[in-house]
C-alpha cells in the first residue's frame, strides 16, 4: 500500500480533524498508521471500522464517482491548509486534512489563491442573498473565485453571483462527493464542476451530519480571505462568520458567528497506535505518491 491509499484509508475511518490522527502521521506516515491500526489488538470502533474497509474498492468507488483524491505534495493541494497544523484545538478538533475528495474541471490550488470565503445563513433574507450574489458576482468579474458550502440561502447566492462572472467557484461540502448536499442543487453542483471544484474530507458514501458542517468549514482557511472577517486561520471545530442571517439581536445583512461542535469521534484508540517495531520515528513530509485517483482535468 502506498501513502495515498493509506491516507485515503485512514480518511474513510476517522472523522476530520482528529489530532491524534495527523500527529501520528506526521510522525510515522499514513502507511504505517494503517498497518498499525489493522493489526491492533484493541476492540475499539477505528480498528472495528478499519478492518472493514476494503482499499481497493475505496479507489474503485472514487474513480466510478469520478472523484480524485489528492494529498499533500500534489500540485492541486493548497498550501494555507498545512496552517491547521498550528492552530489551537477547539473541542479536541485540529490539524490539516489527511487528503482531499475533488469533483470538477478546475484546479483547487489555483482556484483558491486568489479567493475569498463567503459563507452564511441558509435561512437567508431576500436582502441577504442580493448582497451574497453581488458579492460573488464582482469578485468573479475582479478576477477571484468565491469558496463556499453549498448550502441554501447565501451560500447559494455567492455561488450563482461567482458563477454569473467570469471566474470558477469552489464547494466545500460535508459529505461524500456521490451525492452532495442539499439534493435540491444538483444543478448548481453541475455547474460548479464545469468550470470550478467540489471539494470534500469525507468518503463517497458518507453522508452528512449536524456534526460535520462547522468541522468541515474550517477548510475554508483555504481562502485568503473570509467575508466578514479578516484573513488569516479558521481553527477546527468552528464555523466561519455569517452574511446576512437575521436574529432578534442582529439586523438584516449583519455578521454573525458561527458555533462550536464537538466532535463525537473517540480518541483513545489512535493515540496508542504505534510504529511496527524497528522503525523509527520521524517527521513524515513525503509528497504525495503517484497521481491522484480519478479524473484527470480537462473536458
Amino acid at each position: 500500500m502506498d501513502e495515498r491509499t493509506a491516507r485515503m484509508c485512514l480518511a474513510a475511518v476517522v472523522e476530520p480533524g482528529h489530532p491524534a490522527t495527523a500527529d501520528a502521521v506526521a510522525d510515522y506516515g499514513a502507511e504505517q498508521v494503517w498497518a498499525a491500526l489493522l493489526s491492533s489488538d484493541q476492540e475499539g470502533p477505528l480498528a472495528a471500522r478499519a478492518r472493514r474497509i476494503r482499499p481497493g474498492e475505496l479507489v474503485e468507488r472514487t474513480r466510478t464517482h469520478g472523484l480524485r483524491f489528492v494529498v499533500p505534495g500534489d500540485p492541486e493541494w493548497p498550501p494555507r491548509l498545512a496552517d491547521l497544523a498550528s492552530c489551537e484545538p477547539v473541542n479536541q478538533l485540529s490539524g490539516p486534512p489527511l487528503g482531499l475528495w475533488l469533483a470538477g474541471r478546475g484546479d483547487l490550488s489555483g482556484l483558491v489563491a486568489t479567493s475569498v470565503s463567503i459563507v452564511g445563513s441558509r435561512a437567508s433574507t431576500a436582502y441577504g442573498d442580493l448582497v451574497a450574489a453581488d458579492l460573488g458576482a464582482e469578485l468573479s468579474e475582479a478576477g477571484r473565485s468565491v469558496v463556499s458550502g453549498g448550502a441554501y440561502g447565501i451560500d447559494a447566492a455567492a455561488h450563482r453571483g461567482c458563477l454569473a462572472g467570469r471566474s470558477a467557484t469552489v464547494c466545500v461540502q460535508a459529505g461524500g462527493l456521490d451525492a452532495p448536499y442539499p439534493g435540491g442543487h444538483r444543478p448548481l453542483f453541475e455547474r460548479i464542476t464545469q468550470s470550478g471544484v467540489l471539494v470534500s474530507e469525507l468518503a463517497p458514501g458518507v453522508r452528512p451530519s449536524r456534526v460535520r458542517f462547522p468541522i468541515c468549514q474550517s477548510i475554508l482557511c483555504l481562502s485568503p480571505q473570509r467575508s466578514g472577517g479578516t484573513a488569516g486561520q479558521s481553527p477546527r471545530g468552528t464555523g466561519p462568520v455569517e452574511l446576512g442571517s437575521r436574529s432578534p439581536q442582529q439586523s438584516e445583512g449583519q455578521a454573525a458567528s458561527g458555533s462550536r461542535v464537538e466532535s463525537p469521534l473517540v480518541t483513545s484508540e489512535l493515540h496508542s497506535v504505534s510504529p511496527p517495531r524497528g522503525r523509527e520515528r520521524h517527521r513524515h513530509n513525503t509528497p504525495g505518491h503517484g497521481q491522484p485517483y480519478g479524473l484527470a482535468h480537462g473536458p
